[in-house]
């Protein structure tokens, strides 16, 4: 569980402090704002301190070799020097992370704009690893991917970043049994209720067992069932769960409002049950969502990021538990505007009847 990220000059961002909570963590901006770069960042580094080898067979070298090979595989740059914010003369990016959990996981590193492929550990390398790997989920869907991209994956490099490989593997694994599936069952079921049964995996394609009866290819379900899907399925096989973090970008994408709804509802309750998530919107329903259903579940803990340009045309990072008091946000002002414009359309309207 990832407790805190400090980054200075990082790809858009001079300097950030993001304090995450251990519940539902939303991040929010414009278009091209670094969202996603926080989103992969924190990605990055929760699974750089995930290793299944033991501690004791590992090094400072093995473990700068790793952490830049994840960088370089999730942000796909051409070299790592791209990462740096980009101004005038040589500068050196710093990132460091804390974790709730598992404090002797936590590391500080840094690059330079002339960095090709190599960081350098401004601390001692981990002590601990994490226990669990971190789960992304990308905002395109992967289960009626999941064939075809698996296989090819197996004989050739895509142009594709390390988030959609890494879903695979997580996705690939076999369905949990006993006790521990029935312990997720609370979580679980509410999700195959909204998507109406019950997703399974067969000769590597994906089904939808209908609640009614009958079998759906997953490619004819809708889409914002899928993503739903994608969810009940890593919750299934134990890819997730509360020792890790789950990070979603845009998870409302595709869904109609009554099932951002129901999305909503579900991120609360896993929040709620010390689940950490992590996720980028740019739904003013989603928040107000999470920001009513906060009262019923106090252990979810919201807490919005709100990335806005400063005077200084640089990014800045503001933090807030009350959605309320968010503010610098164009696009949440431009939705809320929009609303106010359209109330006094209708109020003109009904007064000219």
């Amino acid at each position: 569980m990832i407790k805190r990220i400090k980054i200075n000059e990082f790809t858009a961002f001079k300097n950030a402090d993001l304090k995450f909570s251990p519940g539902i963590n939303i991040i929010v901006g414009e278009n091209g704002s670094g969202k996603s770069h926080l989103l992969k960042l924190a990605y990055t580094l929760a699974k750089s301190s995930y290793n299944s080898t033991s501690i004791a067979s590992q090094s400072k070298a093995i473990f700068q070799h790793r952490l830049a090979q994840n960088l370089l595989g999730i942000f796909k740059p051409e070299s790592l020097g791209r990462l740096t914010r980009r101004k005038q003369g040589i500068t050196r990016a710093a990132v460091s992370v804390e974790f709730e959990k598992n404090k002797n996981s936590s590391y500080e590193f840094s690059f330079s704009t002339k960095s090709e492929v190599e960081v350098k550990l401004e601390s001692e390398y981990p002590a601990s690893y994490a226990p669990a790997m971190p789960i992304f989920i990308p905002t395109k869907e992967l289960l009626t991917l999941f064939p075809g991209l698996r296989s090819i994956l197996k004989d050739y490099e895509l142009g594709i970043d390390d988030t959609y490989p890494d879903l695979c593997d997580s996705l690939d694994r076999p369905i949990l049994r006993g006790p521990r599936l029935e312990s997720i069952k609370n979580v679980l079921e509410p999700i195959e209720n909204i998507i109406g049964g019950e997703i399974k995996k067969e000769n590597g394609r994906f089904y939808l067992y209908q609640s009614q009866g009958g079998r759906l290819e997953i490619d004819l379900v809708a889409e914002g069932f899928r993503k739903l899907s994608t969810l009940a399925f890593l919750l299934k096989n134990g890819s997730l769960t509360n020792e890790t973090s789950l990070i979603w970008d845009e998870p409302e994408a595709n869904l109609n409002p009554i099932l951002i709804k129901r999305l909503a509802e579900m991120l609360m309750k896993l929040a709620n049950q010390n689940f950490q998530i992590i996720i980028a919107t740019h739904s003013l329903f989603l928040l107000k969502e999470i920001h009513i259903l906060s009262t019923t579940y106090p252990k979810a803990k919201p807490r919005y990021f709100g990335i806005y340009q400063n005077e200084m045309g640089e990014q800045e990072v503001s933090t807030e538990n009350n959605l309320e008091f968010l503010n610098n946000i164009t696009s949440l002002e431009a939705e809320l505007e929009q609303s106010d414009r359209f109330s006094e359309t209708l109020a003109e309207s009904y007064a000219n009847i």
